[in-house]
């Protein structure tokens, strides 16, 4: 997979402090970098990365999704049709947040490292970011392979019901 041109992506990484020691910015950027890659992108775009607390994601997850209960990862898009930005600028695509304490809990239950799981959760945004859909059947599909093309290799399969007390 090629990947696009580094000054056509810029990321604005931030992780919370209790997760800095933890957390590979390097890895999470190539992450969003190699989930780019899947689309050939024509113009410079620009996202951040937010790793944070389940407390954070709760409380994003109930002000604009209306759900009170902590998830794992929410993407927010900023790259609508009516937004109108100079030319000299990147394209927004928007945010990806993701609660760190989920990513350790589901990494023990998937069998992988938490690296592992915070870089599936970060491809998993950037294609929300890119218009993918997980709400069907046939979307799930398409984005669980695409997210094993950006990550190279297969991620463990874990059904919902093995989720359940997790977000």
């Amino acid at each position: 997979m090629d990947q696009p041109a580094a000054d056509m992506i810029q990321i604005d990484s931030q992780v919370d402090e209790e997760f800095a020691a933890e957390v590979d910015v390097a890895q999470v950027e190539a992450a969003a970098r190699r989930a780019l890659a899947l689309v050939n992108l024509s113009e410079a775009v620009e996202l951040s990365i937010v790793v944070t607390s389940d407390e954070t994601l709760r409380e994003l997850n109930r002000t604009y999704r209306g759900q009170d209960k902590v998830t794992d990862v929410l993407s927010f898009g900023q790259d609508g049709d009516d937004l109108i930005l100079p030319p000299d600028l990147p394209r927004l695509l928007g945010d990806v947040v993701v609660a760190y304490p989920r990513v350790v809990v589901q990494a023990a239950r998937a069998g992988w490292t938490p690296g592992d799981e915070l870089a599936w959760l970060v491809i998993h945004g950037v294609l929300h970011l890119l218009g993918y859909d997980d709400e069907t059947e046939e979307g799930r599909a398409e984005m669980w392979a695409l997210g094993e093309q950006a990550l190279g290799r297969a991620a463990p399969l874990i059904r919902d019901e093995d989720m359940s007390d997790v977000g």
